[in-house]
């Protein structure tokens, strides 16, 4: 019997989705992403873990991924 209810997500994905939460704020720090794109990025990696048992690892990974730009020194 399977408790569909409850599915885990591989740690590839976790991984994966990691890297890719690094790569949005790296973007967007260097100014090669829009806020707009970082938005849909957060919205299709939100969309892949509701499917799963999740909840910390989504609470965990939206506390610690902050967007910010980096300054411009003259």
């Amino acid at each position: 019997m399977v408790n569909l209810s409850k599915i885990k997500l591989r740690a590839s994905s976790k991984n994966r989705l990691k890297k890719r939460l690094k790569g949005l704020q790296k973007g967007y720090a260097e100014g090669r992403l829009d806020f707009n794109d970082v938005e849909r990025g957060m919205a299709s990696s939100h969309g892949h873990l509701i499917h799963g048992h999740t909840y910390c690892l989504r609470a965990k990974l939206y506390w610690k991924t902050v967007f910010t730009r980096e300054s411009e020194e003259k």
